[in-house]
């Protein structure tokens, strides 16, 4: 009895080991010589070999279950890859009749061809929302953004209805906000709050919801401009001393024929607070031409610390980590052969000016707030 427990614990720990050496994801990689894709481990092990196609799958990162496609003899086939080899729904396919999708939270989006609907399947790939939408976003903190078209809305062959209205949706498939209304993409969905009441703040936008409850969520794009304002301008201009806690650990830098990542010590050790606050300055002739979205350089990718801000498809995770571009446009005297106003003027310009030239500065949202991440200097 005793040696059968000794046994049974000796199982029991060997596989607990194994199952705890399963890496977390894997990571594609492009055999240079075939360009095919495959997936790897964190250390380089090879565990699918290089026979899909390059642009087959969106999925740079490869948790449970990923989209891809396999041409054989000419034609191509689509499915669905677990972890464990097995391959699901596979089916041949026409070069338009396959829209590759990326795991979130479990979860991934497919197309039924038949029905030309989306739905969800897990991470096993089993059906848990059917293909009903005529569109569908990734799932962020147990909630999805789906589209469903008008029924007034006109459908051409092989293109998207032309009106839809736009639904938030849970892991459940039942409808949480029925008209969605915000049209931006800086709402965070992470910060969301089921409320008896809206929320009237200017950081956070509140939606009724079909249970009578008021979804509320903060505007990244308003804390990003106070912040910017109340925190980093001032530690900017010297006020406060702490300016290198708004520097991320390294840096895209741009500047004239030099460009490469740096580390945050050589940032500033090359790059001072006031020599950025010149650049910075909106007085004297200067102006914010734009705030934008997104802005992640692709060599960032490349950063063991910078993984996080990309999601599996390889995109930016701006659902939880957003990138905002401060661009600047630096203005010149107008001369008299410059005629005004010009085909496509831009922001500042007038009689008197011109544009000279543009620098622009990336913050992204880290896990403990907003860190200068990217810069453009003339």
């Amino acid at each position: 009895m005793l040696g059968s427990s000794i046994i049974f614990s000796v199982l029991l720990l060997f596989s607990v080991h194994c199952f705890s050496q399963q890496p977390e994801y894997l990571l594609k990689f492009i055999d240079s010589t075939t360009m095919k894709a495959g997936y790897k481990t964190l250390d380089g092990n090879i565990h699918f070999s290089a026979t899909l196609d390059e642009g087959s799958t969106m999925a740079n990162t490869f948790y449970t279950i990923v989209s891809a496609y396999e041409i054989r003899n000419d034609v191509r086939y689509h499915f669905y890859l677990l972890r464990n080899g097995t391959r699901l729904f596979e089916r041949k396919v026409k070069d338009n009749d396959f829209l590759p999708f990326c795991e979130s939270e479990g979860k991934i989006g497919f197309y039924d061809a038949v029905k030309r609907k989306f739905g969800f399947l897990n991470s096993s790939g089993k059906v848990i929302i059917p293909a009903i939408y005529d569109g569908v976003h990734r799932f962020v903190n147990g909630v999805c953004l789906v589209d469903k078209a008008k029924a007034s809305a006109k459908r051409d062959e092989g293109e998207m209805p032309e009106a839809m209205d736009e639904f938030l949706i849970n892991e459940k498939n039942e409808v949480l906000v029925k008209d969605w209304t915000w049209e931006d993409s800086y709402l965070n969905l992470y910060s969301m709050k089921i409320l008896d009441a809206p929320v009237d703040t200017e950081f956070w936008v509140s939606m009724q919801g079909v249970n009578g409850k008021w979804y509320c969520f903060m505007d990244y794009q308003a804390e990003f401009i106070s912040w910017y304002f109340k925190d980093f301008v001032p530690a900017l201009y010297g006020a406060d001393k702490g300016f290198e806690r708004f520097v991320f650990d390294s840096l895209s830098v741009r500047k004239a024929k030099e460009e490469g990542i740096v580390s945050r010590k050589d940032f500033l050790a090359k790059y001072s607070s006031s020599a950025l606050a010149s650049s910075l300055d909106t007085a004297g002739g200067k102006t914010i031409a734009s705030l934008n979205s997104g802005g992640l350089l692709y060599e960032l990718k490349t950063l063991s610390q910078c993984r996080k801000f990309f999601n599996p498809c390889g995109r930016e995770f701006e659902e939880k980590y957003p990138a905002f571009d401060l661009m600047i446009n630096h203005f010149k005297k107008r001369t008299a052969k410059q005629s005004f106003p010009p085909p496509h003027p831009m922001p500042g310009e007038s009689a008197d000016r011109v544009i000279d030239f543009r620098e622009s500065f990336c913050f992204i949202r880290d896990d403990d707030g907003y860190k200068l991440i990217s810069t453009f200097f003339k």
